[in-house]
């Protein structure tokens, strides 16, 4: 494979200097198939608040707001936290009273069971009785706005967030059904149907981990699923399709999970537990920042996955990509931030290296081991660009992603 020297630019930087698809400081020759077992990666506590409420059974990050919505155990409502703490608002419960439940934020607008629905409107997923149903509400009013009866559950669905890049619900019911088949449970759901796509065991991909009260949230990193359970002592992480990813161990003290709102900004996430408290946890090493552009395709994703260990296997992967194109990556040692091309240069580019390829599914991989040469605690920023005549300037743009070394 060839190589080529650093590319420096500034935010005006173009697309004219790019040239062979080899980027020194972040690719490498392509993995062996066969990689050592996942490195467990802990995390750390950075704050909490205790709401008052009793015991809770969910919560959900608002990143648009900076807030925190919880659930407590038959609670008649659904409540609104700062990070801090203080009451902001609450809407009433849709559904029956229960404890198996949980609340997400639409990442992306959406269709559920048909119905348009914005990007940040709160989804209550009421999985007490029955099947699981999902429910659009209003923030302001409460008042709802879809539903979405699923074919999954068997009055035990205890978490539960929507996937952006597959476009799909992932659900997940407790170790509570007299049936083994039925215990820690996760599937994956139609959003406009509710039909199950597909679904895995915890306790078969990661023997032993099973679910109580708990949850589970999509990573925009990533792409995977992580899920807690107030039987465990770590967060678990699986692909969409139940491969074991890694664990990542609660901080001391940290104990009896029973709702996850991940923070994929901050790299963190906002935790209850059964007890009552409101947790703030961090330490992901994978950060998506935003800032993509919409093209041919929808919206180009990049994804990131690896400990980041020094020699440890780590990819890139983009979907949603123009189909049959080539692209280009850029890399910076710090977050930009300012308009380009009708979207937003996420990175502050250091390096910035064309000809890769799209393929016709509009997807790309990269697989490299990462460097040794990085030291602990330096973040890297990533960003793909494409031609196209879909975007508003000629060009559509991944999300940008930041990879921070442990």
């Amino acid at each position: 494979m060839s190589s080529m020297p650093l590319v420096r630019c500034g935010a005006a930087c173009g697309f004219a200097l790019l040239s062979r698809s080899v980027l020194p400081l972040v690719l490498a020759p392509l993995l062996l198939a066969a990689v050592a077992p996942p490195a467990s990666a802990g995390l750390g506590l950075l704050g909490q608040f205790h709401p008052g409420v009793g015991s809770l059974v969910s919560a959900a990050f608002d990143q648009a707001n900076g807030t925190v919505w919880v659930h407590g155990t038959f609670a008649a409502d659904v409540r609104q936290y700062t990070l801090a703490g203080a009451f902001v608002s609450s809407v009433p419960r849709p559904g029956e009273s229960a404890d198996d439940i949980d609340l997400e934020i639409a990442p992306e607008a959406l269709l559920l069971a048909g119905t348009p629905v914005p990007a940040g409107t709160l989804l209550v997923i009421n999985g007490e009785s029955g099947a699981a149903d999902i429910y659009a509400v209003d923030k302001g009013t409460g008042a709802v706005l879809a539903t979405l009866h699923t074919a999954f559950g068997t009055s035990h669905v205890v978490g539960g967030a929507y996937h952006a890049a597959r476009g799909t619900f992932f659900l997940v019911q407790d170790r509570v059904p007299p049936a083994a088949a039925d215990q820690s449970l996760v599937a994956e759901v139609d959003a406009l149907t509710g039909a199950v796509l597909g679904s895995f065991k915890t306790d078969v991909s990661l023997p032993g981990f099973t679910v109580f009260f708990g949850d589970l949230d999509v990573s925009a990193a990533t792409g995977n699923l992580r899920v807690v359970s107030s039987d465990e002592s770590a967060l678990a992480e699986f692909t969409p399709t139940g491969t074991l990813v890694q664990q990542h161990a609660l901080p001391a003290g940290v104990a009896s999970l029973s709702g996850l709102g991940l923070d994929d900004a901050g790299g963190g996430a906002w935790v209850s537990e059964s007890g009552g408290a409101v947790l703030h946890l961090g330490g992901f090493a994978w950060s998506s920042l935003g800032g993509a552009l919409a093209g041919s395709a929808g919206t180009p994703v990049l994804t990131g996955s690896g400990t980041l260990v020094a020699g440890s296997p780590t990819t890139l992967a983009v979907q949603h990509g123009k189909p049959s194109t080539t692209s280009w990556i850029v890399v910076g040692f710090a977050q930009l931030g300012l308009p380009f091309k009708g979207g937003t240069m996420v990175p502050d580019p250091v390096v910035v290296v064309g000809g890769i390829p799209i393929d016709a599914g509009g997807t790309a991989t990269l697989a490299f081991p990462w460097p040794a040469a990085i030291p602990s605690g330096f973040p890297l920023y990533h960003q793909f660009w494409m031609a196209d005549s879909a975007g508003p300037a000629g060009f559509s743009a991944t999300n940008g992603l930041r990879a921070l070394s442990p």
